[in-house]
């Protein structure tokens, strides 16, 4: 009915239109930006990529209202109890991702809040109903050091596994080539 659309697309206009985007950081603000842009424009996957303590969970809040934020700490811990890996992995990310199809298929924006830092994770997050969304890849690329003085403010995890997450995803790490090969329309990286 070209009522009902009607009414979803001037909703959808609105709802994007009245969010303020409160930004702080150069790079990190111009990127937050860019994508607040790109989703006036065409629905927007955006897939964050990085170790624990690298701004993600930060990054994402600033989008908050102009996408679905879909993190995977808080999934987790509504389904075991803890926001650090359990034992029932599997049904934490068997409820991400049905987070992720109920989003897309209503053409939300969409920021996917998990490390991804193996190609199958980043391709379990292109998976699904997005054919008209944009996809975007933000990787974060921060050093040790300030990974670490996060992990220390934050007490979520030990600084050793912290530590363990960062010097695995710099084994890992993909290039901004390889993300656009595995199907990103764009990447952005931050670096601190």
């Amino acid at each position: 009915m070209p009522g009902i659309q009607a009414t979803r697309e001037r909703s959808w206009a609105l709802q994007q239109a009245t969010l303020p985007l409160e930004v702080a950081g150069n790079e990190t603000g111009k990127i937050a930006e860019r994508l607040a842009n790109l989703a006036r424009q065409r629905p927007v996957l955006v897939v964050l990529c990085g170790p624990s303590h690298s701004g993600k969970s930060t990054f994402a809040g600033t989008l908050r209202g102009q996408f679905v934020v879909i993190n995977s700490d808080t999934v987790r811990q509504r389904a075991t109890g803890v926001p650090a890996p359990s034992r029932d992995e599997e049904a934490v990310w068997r409820t991400f991702e049905y987070l992720k199809r109920q989003a897309l298929e209503r053409g939300r924006n969409v920021v996917l809040d998990a490390c991804h830092m193996s190609r199958r994770a980043r391709w379990h997050s292109l998976q699904g109903p997005n054919a008209g969304h944009r996809k975007v890849c933000v990787l974060f690329d921060l050093p040790l050091d300030t990974v670490l003085a996060r992990c220390r403010k934050t007490a979520r995890l030990p600084p050793q596994e912290v530590e363990r997450m960062w010097r695995a995803f710099q084994t890992m790490k993909p290039a901004p080539s390889e993300l656009r090969r595995e199907g990103y329309d764009e990447v952005h990286v931050l670096r601190g």
